[in-house]
């Protein structure tokens, strides 16, 4: 076995590096290929009128004046997986008043506006006469929960592309 080492050493250990990064590169996993758009981007619904928009995640935080001119323009929060040409909407989102209130006051750090807005997110499905829940009540979890496409291929949250 020494003479074998020391005859194809250099050989040998190439051989077996090449081999374990084709085995590596083969076995990696395959990354998403359907596009998951752009993150400072976030879809909205006016509850009423059902007119999707898109508008700038960070800047807005719903409900927003609607076509009516109330707060009607909520987040849509979609999921894809690469075997769905189109997001889907799962829940929709807003904050209640009082977060939206303690928000404002924020000194503009971007963990304290997160924690705010946790204590007062609310969720609900899209389907029409759904209630709006907090995010903190059990039942949500049932909301914000994306099942799976079909085994092997999970869902990503989505985001909209820029235009």
């Amino acid at each position: 076995m020494k003479k074998l080492i020391n005859r194809f050493g250099v050989p040998l250990s190439v051989g077996i590096i090449v081999v374990a990064l084709i085995v590596a590169f083969l076995s990696r996993e395959k990354p998403a290929s359907y596009p998951v758009g752009d993150r400072s981007l976030a879809w909205y619904v006016d509850e009423e009128t059902g007119e999707e928009s898109v508008l700038p995640f960070a800047e807005n935080i719903p409900p927003l004046p609607g076509a009516s001119g109330q707060g009607t323009l909520v987040q849509v929060v979609k999921f894809a997986s690469d075997k769905e040409t189109t997001p889907l909407a799962f829940y929709w989102v807003k904050y209640s008043d009082a977060a939206r209130k303690q928000a404002a006051t924020c000194t503009g750090d971007l963990d304290e506006l997160l924690e705010v807005l946790s204590f007062g997110q609310l969720v609900r499905s899209p389907e029409p006469g759904s209630p709006w829940i907090t995010l903190r009540d059990p039942q949500a979890a049932k909301i914000i929960s994306v099942p799976e496409h079909s085994p092997g291929h999970s869902r990503l949250m989505a985001f909209p592309k820029k235009r």
